[in-house]
């Protein structure tokens, strides 16, 4: 046994070390593993000593001991076996003692230190996937991207340490009991208000954020209040806020009201509160409907812009962090909450999306453009069966043409399937403003989705194929949208 054995502390670092061992020739020792008896006595012998180890009727010290004598012949078929069997029971996690948590710690970190090494790091996969585990998708078929072992594995995964992902379990059942209960969601997106939040700097041309003064911050507030009042009557259960529309102030006056407003009760279970910039850095926050912190990220890819004199300029970022944080939201999914362009730079995207099994985006913009996203947003449905939503504010479509009726302010995109092959394609929506006022104030509209969970949408397309325009049928959740105004 090499050094690195005798770090292993917990059975994570266990299958931290499995994975190092046999993933160089990890293909060539899957193919023996499979094409072998597998009811022989060595693994019937492995499979029980590590049944004792997760029901905790032996220590991971002893556990070690006793598999050295196992590891002499065919260290690679065993560390195969070990990390299957670990899947198997990890995958119900719940029924075995060494992985059970306090149920009365609603929200905790999922911790992917290791005392093995520092390069690869143990994460968990969740399985829960609001859209893909309704009904109405049940038949659609998968795609399977994953290699070597990973073909094989559904609860975790051993990654690569490049960028630092942390991941928050949100244990709170009220949201899967909703989905359960209703078998539907209702999304409110807020465009805010059709006043730019930015100004040009007379001398640099470098745009800056408008400071609120303090009557403005008084009517801000007192509308937010007011909005978030309405949603509820309205059974909202999550709201998106755009990205820079409010500022620190604001945001944390939010927090403190929906804090008080507890002890009434409320359909609202999350609250992505935009984006801010404090100390230079730009980030955003994702609440509980109580008022509890769940993400905070912060951007990493500045957009560029040109000012009144044609001058090139990228946003200012700050000494922003690299690490990424995610949510585990039972009845949900793996949650990842992006600021704008962090959501569009596609192979960063992808690269976390397919390593860490996210399948909800919620992005909050301020972007003139919205084509991107569509885009990006489809591609990531038709591969990872993801749901995504881009919340824009609708000042900064504004920039670019005063004809918002006419204009799509943000787009939903979200798998479907096609009804033969069951395969998944991504599928868009795009949300514009209706019946607009002649002025849009601060927070008097919402563009309200109602996700029909148990009933399905039928989609005609006309696909060109060998120059032949062929129909397809396409069913997926039933998604509907309105927009409402509220006169606060």
């Amino acid at each position: 046994m090499d050094e690195n054995y005798y770090k292993i502390q917990n059975i994570y670092d266990l299958m931290i070390y499995a994975y190092i061992w046999i993933r160089e020739k990890e293909e060539n020792h899957l193919e023996n593993y499979f094409n072998q008896v597998q009811d022989e006595g060595t693994i019937q012998d492995v499979t029980t000593l590590f049944r004792e180890l997760v029901n905790r009727n032996i220590l991971i010290e002893d556990f070690l001991k006793e598999l050295k004598r196992f590891l002499e012949e065919e260290p690679e078929k065993i560390w195969i076996h070990l990390m299957l069997e670990f899947d198997r029971y990890y995958s119900e996690f719940e029924h075995y003692p060494l992985f059970k948590i306090d149920d009365l710690r609603i929200i905790n970190e999922l911790s992917n230190e290791n005392n093995i090494t520092d390069e690869w790091r143990f994460y968990s996969m969740f399985q829960d996937n609001f859209v893909m585990n309704s009904d109405v998708m049940s038949k659609a078929k998968k795609r399977r991207i994953e290699n070597g072992i990973w073909e094989y594995i559904k609860s975790y995964r051993i990654i690569k340490t490049e960028i630092r992902v942390s991941i928050t379990r949100y244990q709170n059942p009220s949201l899967k009991n909703l989905i359960n209960e209703k078998k539907s969601l209702r999304i409110a997106v807020i465009p805010y208000s059709d006043k730019c939040c930015f100004e040009e700097d007379p001398e640099t041309g470098q745009q800056k954020i408008k400071k609120y003064d303090e009557e403005q911050h008084k009517i801000i507030k007192k509308n937010c209040e007011l909005l978030l009042d309405q949603l509820r009557k309205e059974d909202v259960n999550i709201i998106v806020f755009p990205e820079l529309v409010m500022d620190k102030e604001i945001i944390d006056h939010i927090k403190q009201y929906v804090i008080g407003q507890t002890v009434r009760g409320s359909s609202i279970k999350l609250l992505f509160m935009g984006s801010y910039y404090e100390e230079g850095i730009n980030q955003c926050l994702l609440l509980t409907g109580t008022g509890k912190e769940i993400i905070r990220n912060q951007k990493h890819n500045g957009y560029k812009y040109k000012d009144s004199k044609g001058r090139e300029h990228r946003e200012s970022l700050g000494d922003f962090v690299s690490d990424i944080n995610l949510a585990d939201i039972k009845g949900i999914g793996r949650v990842w909450y992006l600021i704008c362009k962090d959501a569009i730079v596609f192979d960063q995207n992808v690269k976390i999306t397919n390593n860490f099994g996210i399948n909800v985006q919620v992005i909050s913009s301020y972007s003139k453009s919205v084509s991107e996203f569509k885009k990006t947003g489809e591609s990531l449905a038709t591969i990872y069966a993801l749901f995504s939503l881009m919340c824009n504010a609708c000042s900064a479509r504004k920039c670019i043409t005063d004809d918002l009726e006419n204009t799509e302010l943000g787009v939903i995109s979200y798998p479907i399937f096609e009804t033969k092959k069951k395969s998944i394609l991504g599928y868009s929506t795009y949300y514009q403003c209706g019946a607009m006022k002649e002025k849009c104030d601060y927070c008097q509209c919402a563009h309200i989705f109602d996700l029909d969970l148990a009933s399905e949408m039928v989609i005609e397309r006309t696909e060109m194929i060998n120059m032949q325009n062929i129909k397809r049928e396409y069913k997926g959740v039933k998604i509907s949208h309105t927009q409402v105004h509220f006169d606060l």
